[in-house]
């Protein structure tokens, strides 16, 4: 996990060669909205097909990046909880 500003943001990383391009998969939305007027408490996706992409890639450096609120604990970001986003 990395550390913004508010909150911690869940990054997976295989790095092999820190001098080598690196390949980065970052999150889509996933499940950001309930309904097209409600924002979803939890935006984790439900399918992890870009986090298990990134892990069956074969090349030595690659990093996932989740976006806002995705694979970390509420408890580490108030901020995520839907009433503090719609404010």
């Amino acid at each position: 996990m990395a550390k913004g500003e508010e909150f911690w943001i869940t990054t997976y990383q295989k790095i092999e060669n820190k001098s080598a391009p690196y390949v980065f998969y970052i999150e889509g939305d996933g499940a950001a909205f309930v309904n097209k007027y409600r924002v979803s408490n939890n935006p984790t996706p439900r399918k992890q097909m870009l986090l298990n992409l990134a892990a069956m890639v074969k090349r030595p450096d690659v990093v996932y990046v989740a976006r806002l609120c995705q694979y970390t604990p509420m408890e580490l970001n108030p901020k995520c909880n839907s009433s503090l986003l719609d404010s």
